[in-house]
């Protein structure tokens, strides 16, 4: 068994970076030092993990090279009017800062998962602070 230490928590955004990770035949099997919803996704995370890259061919999804995967996300994108990135739940922050990149190039529109998760909680935690500032 493996003891990663220090690991960040990319869930929801409030980067915690103290988490202890134990890793078993390269699969987590145990996370200390998180949340219930960061140790919950840190234990589940490959249950629904793709692990080959799908397209779109006549409305059905069929299996395909990463090649013609990003060739086809290029595509996308590059035809879209306005594109919106979306999500981050569990992307790393150097993919996050291309995101943030290629919506500023495209004049497009890059927002998170916490408007939908931990919005409320972190208007709270501003307000807060903001009153405790007084």
């Amino acid at each position: 068994m493996n003891v990663i230490r220090n690991v960040l928590c990319p869930f929801c955004g409030c980067c915690c970076d103290d988490l202890e990770v134990e890793v078993d035949s390269n699969k987590i099997v145990n996370v200390r030092n998180a949340c219930a919803l960061g140790r919950g996704k840190f234990l589940s995370i490959g249950e629904h993990r793709l692990l080959k890259p799908l397209v779109r061919v006549n409305g059905e999804l069929v299996e395909t090279d990463l090649d013609k995967a990003i060739e086809k996300a290029v595509e996308i994108v590059k035809d879209s009017s306005y594109p919106v990135f979306y999500g981050f739940g569990c992307t790393s922050c150097e993919a996050i800062k291309l995101c943030l990149e290629m919506a500023d190039l495209l004049g497009g529109l890059a927002d998170n998962i916490s408007v939908v998760c931990h919005g409320p909680t972190s208007s709270v935690c501003k307000i807060w602070g903001y009153r405790r500032r007084r």
